[in-house]
């Protein structure tokens, strides 16, 4: 499938047009006893149009009964579209115990197999699956012993393709003691064929809320999984692996009926952690909204379903930020300080740098200049210099005119330096805006169990750019080819799952009466990635069909602040908290956009839309009509705003200069509330574009002379992409084939800061620009132009 198959496919999910809903189903309506649920199940697949699928295995699926679902069958059929990561040792329809070996299960789960002509009707909800996996685990049920010596604990889990499993071999379930579900302005949905829920929302200004499923497990204790290759985290001993699924209505050898009770507690304080930070607001009451908001049980910002015997927990459809506002309705304010004469110590650009510990905050920069003198790998892994105990940046790009009018600053004063010292002066106000970035614990009690539940932490964050990429999968394309430092300069895509931090301990144990915290900061294998161990030889590798994650394997590490979450100190414990995050969200994406993608499979790359060759050149290469299309653009296409509201850079009619966006005037949180923010625009790259992306780039860079992503003093100051090549026809003219990159490369002076447009600045070319062509085929280029008319000629 290409891209814009893939986009298409998503665009039409998003219209709700033929994906499913969850299905809302009641805990006491989901059949008790799995067994004959599951059987009904098997035959009712017939009349679905799955008949043809399993004849291939040679099985039929209206002659099945209990002894014949565990049977070893007499061929599985490997080569058939979607199970070649099937399970080298899977030999049953039904494997006791194991989803991982059971073909009926993955032939339901995994989002590879989809069969030909096959309604997306016929495709299992969720409800469906979670019968398939109580009878797997029924088949199989927990001893007296293992009820008493393992751990029960609530984790969040998939169903995985082998490439997003960590050991690599096949296709298998997949779990973590944490998840990360996705803020969103509309609601929820599931895909039944994608076997995941789809971010993708019919309006482009929107995306859908992500949720997380958690389910209750009982587990071991690791003891060298990673040896095992089970996980994927930095202290893998420790973690917690699952043996056993628990469910409503399994009887145990003394006749205990098991009846599940799930609970959250969720917290968003970052205003409130703010105001220890340096944010000064009259009549603070901060255990109250907006400065601190709560949900518990399901009743606040923090929505479960109820799917079987697991729960779907994730935020209420919202606006994903909005002016915070006291109860009675007022805006809420802060009173600005001035900037300093370090304009690094307390402003970034025009946000407000909050800090508490101003040696610690040296030490931590320091640091980072020393890293990139030595070329070291940035963020260093376990370094933690400065804790993040409030929002680290601040938008204070607003303030009121009058009770119910926000003044967006972007504009005026129109003069650019006015604005500056504007932004930098204290003697006024800002408006402070709040989002539903928060964290919490799903946890768990159950009737006929007099053991407590370990509880998971969930974290509640950012919409995600890149649903169907994700940060462990790109580490693992780029590491067996060269450091990460040769494709950034700064950050990299550093999985949380590498993560070694506690969650945070203030967390409150939603089952507690007593407000008992719910982790223990001992305990820092929440984040880890852990499976089975590997069950049989590898299977075959397969570049997997969309699904969306929501494990800590999606998500990105910390590091100044990071974008999911980032880490804190409380009581000298290190923890990962929301609270750190930039307030709102928007003020972190833009940074962390124009420092080349700090965290890449989430956070867009958009340094070349701000110019920045020097410090942050360009790493994931977007399109020019990704970055948006500025109506003096010299190709003529219509004008088009970019993913994130602005538009990208372009040459300037004379060919002498580059045209670009002012970051110091750039506003995310305005072009948001505008709804300037184009969530289709990037959704349909994946994890595999994404690296050819970036491996086609750094060709170029190559081809042309310019080094490298660490040492290139050179901007790319355009570039297009094509899926056939009819449509470039430059590259077909030098006898390229197939799909491909154009690149075009120069080095620019210093910005001329005094130009009409407001938002927008020049700079001049100081050297002749080169054009790549790059395909997987071949290499054309690199063809040159000094600045001035024939680069425009130049420009794809």
């Amino acid at each position: 499938m290409n891209r814009r198959q893939l986009l298409a496919g998503a665009a039409l999910l998003g219209l709700g047009l033929s994906a499913q809903p969850v299905p809302a189903r009641p805990a006491d309506a989901v059949p008790r006893d799995p067994i004959p649920a599951l059987l009904r199940l098997v035959i009712g697949l017939e009349d679905r149009g799955w008949g043809p699928t399993f004849e291939a295995h040679g099985v039929r699926l209206s002659a099945q009964d209990v002894a014949s679902i565990v049977q070893p069958l007499t061929r599985i059929d490997r080569r058939r579209p979607g199970f070649e990561d099937f399970a080298g040792s899977g030999v049953r329809l039904i494997e006791p115990g194991d989803p991982g070996r059971s073909l009926l299960y993955h032939a339901l789960a995994s989002p590879d197999v989809r069969p030909d002509g096959l309604d997306r009707a016929a495709y299992p909800t969720l409800t469906e699956l979670d019968v398939v996996e109580n009878a797997i685990y029924a088949l199989a049920p927990p001893t007296e012993a293992d009820l008493a010596d393992l751990t029960p604990a609530v984790f969040a889990y998939q169903y995985r393709s082998a490439t997003h499993t960590p050991h690599g071999q096949h296709a298998d379930m997949v779990f973590s003691r944490m998840a990360i579900g996705r803020l969103g302005s509309a609601a929820m949905q599931y895909d039944p064929e994608m076997r995941s829920f789809n971010p993708v929302a019919a309006d482009p200004r929107d995306v859908r809320v992500l949720p997380a499923r958690f389910g209750v497990f009982l587990a071991r204790r690791g003891g060298g999984v990673r040896a095992a290759r089970q996980s994927v985290f930095a202290d893998a001993a420790d973690a917690l692996v699952p043996v056993h699924k628990l469910y409503d209505g399994l009887t145990t050898g003394s006749a205990r009926s098991l009846s599940i009770r799930f609970n959250e507690c969720h917290v968003n304080d970052k205003l409130a952690k703010g105001l220890r930070q340096g944010l000064s607001v009259r009549d603070v009451h901060p255990e109250e909204a907006p400065f601190t908001t709560r949900s518990r049980d399901g009743a606040g910002f923090a929505a479960m379903e109820r799917v079987g015997a697991t729960v779907l927990l994730s935020s209420r459809p919202a606006p994903l930020v909005r002016p915070a506002r006291r109860p009675d309705g007022d805006i809420v304010t802060t009173r600005v300080r001035p900037q300093t004469r370090i304009s690094r110590i307390n402003r970034r650009y025009t946000s407000w740098h909050l800090y508490d510990n101003l040696p610690q905050l040296m030490w931590e920069g320091g640091g980072a200049l020393l890293r990139v003198w030595l070329g070291a790998e940035n963020p260093a892994p376990g370094d933690y210099p400065n804790p993040r105990n409030g929002p680290e940046f601040v938008n204070i790009r607003h303030t009121v005119a009058s009770p119910n009018h926000i003044v967006d600053m972007r504009t005026q004063p129109r003069d650019r330096d006015a604005f500056l010292r504007a932004v930098a002066s204290g003697d006024r106000d800002a408006v402070l805006f709040e989002d539903g970035c928060a964290e919490g614990v799903v946890g768990a009690v159950i009737s006929g169990f007099d053991r407590p539940i370990m509880a998971a932490y969930s974290v509640l964050t950012a919409p995600d750019f890149f649903p169907f990429a994700d940060q462990l999968s790109l580490q693992r394309a780029i590491f067996p080819r060269r450091a990460v430092s040769r494709y950034f300069r700064q950050g990299g895509p550093d999985p949380l799952c590498f993560g070694n931090l506690p969650p945070n301990p203030t967390l409150v144990d939603p089952m507690s009466d007593r407000g008992a915290a719910a982790f223990d900061p001992a305990d820092r294998s929440y984040v880890a990635l852990v499976s089975a161990p590997p069950r049989g030889p590898a299977a075959a590798r397969l570049r997997d069909r969309p699904a969306v994650g929501f494990l800590s394997d999606t998500a990105s590490n910390v590091f100044a602040p990071g974008w999911d979450l980032t880490y804190a100190r409380t009581d000298g414990v290190l923890h990962y908290t929301t609270s750190g995050l930039g307030s709102p969200f928007p003020e972190d994406a833009k940074l962390c956009a124009a420092a080349n993608a700090m965290w890449p499979a989430v956070s867009p790359d958009a340094s070349r839309t701000f110019a920045r060759q020097k410090d942050t050149p360009t790493a994931i290469p977007l399109m020019d009509d990704e970055l948006g299309i500025h109506p003096r653009h010299p190709s003529g296409r219509p004008a088009r705003r970019g993913w994130d509201g602005e538009y990208g850079p372009f040459l300037t009619a004379d060919g002498l200069s580059v045209d670009f966006a002012d970051i110091e005037r750039s506003d995310y949180v305005a072009n948001l509330l505008e709804g300037g923010w184009d969530f289709h625009r990037l959704a349909g790259i994946d994890t595999f574009e994404m690296f050819e992306r970036m491996e086609a780039y750094r060709r170029a860079l190559a081809l042309a002379g310019f080094g490298d992503i660490t040492t290139t003093n050179h901007m790319l100051i355009a570039a297009r992409a094509w899926e056939h090549i009819e449509e470039y026809p430059r590259a077909h003219a030098v006898g390229l084939t197939g799909r491909g990159y154009a690149f075009l490369m120069g080095e620019i002076g210093a910005a001329d800061k005094s130009v009409p447009e407001v938002g927008r600045l020049t700079a001049p070319l100081r050297s002749e620009l080169a054009l790549c062509l790059m395909t997987s085929e071949g290499t054309a280029g690199p063809f040159s132009a000094p600045p001035g008319p024939g680069a425009l000629a130049l420009s794809p």
